[in-house]
């Protein structure tokens, strides 16, 4: 193993028992085409179908703790613990078009989103802006989504501390799921199994 994918699988094997799925997965894609970007942003599993700088995964470098409580003063929003120590190890990520919402360092840093750099889709955006497009959702936390079919999206919403329910936009509840351990096992087969449909034959064998 190269230097680089060793470095990444040492970051990734640290990753605590509830977010096994994500280590799983991880660690699958591994043996192919992986970088660590200049921010630190590990990126597994080159897609060159889908672009030059695009990867079927992606985990962005761990959340200060000050951009957390900074987000939930100027927001008035909280975040559930659960998805806090989620980003305090990984800063939102990516996997085959799912998405799971950070706080871009950029925002953080300098209040202006950078567009050159892989930085996560943020929670602010999501739960000011992008929430309002799904109905029922407002007193609900924001935090991901994925494709759903050709022309929608469904989004990811915490209830309380930690029933995390997938939503379409007219509000209806396509699944609930009492833990993010079984939440992100069942939506990373459902996404990775989407991904394939569009894998150029033989790329990945």
């Amino acid at each position: 193993m190269n230097p680089i994918k060793a470095q990444i699988k040492e970051q990734i094997v640290e990753f605590p028992e509830y977010l096994s799925p994500l280590k799983v997965h991880s660690l699958k894609y591994l043996k192919y085409s992986s970088c660590i970007d200049l921010n630190d942003t590990i990126q597994i599993a080159h897609e060159p179908w889908n672009g030059v700088y695009s990867f079927a995964i992606r985990l962005f470098t761990p959340a200060k703790k000050s951009w957390i409580s900074n987000y939930q003063k100027k927001f008035g929003l909280v975040i559930p613990k659960f998805y806090k120590d989620f980003l305090l190890i990984t800063n939102g990520c990516s996997f085959y078009g799912l998405d799971l919402f950070g706080l871009p360092p950029s925002i953080q840093n300098e209040n202006v989103l950078n567009r050159t750099d892989p930085e996560p889709l943020d929670l602010s955006t999501a739960n000011v802006y992008w929430k309002n497009g799904y109905i029922n959702t407002q007193e609900f936390f924001h935090f991901g989504g994925r494709q759903f079919s050709d022309d929608e999206n469904i989004g990811y919403f915490i209830e309380g501390k930690n029933k995390i329910h997938a939503i379409k936009k007219d509000g209806e509840i396509l699944f609930s799921r009492d833990t993010f351990t079984d939440f992100l096992k069942d939506e990373l087969e459902i996404s990775e199994s989407i991904m394939k449909e569009d894998i150029p034959e033989d790329w990945w064998s």
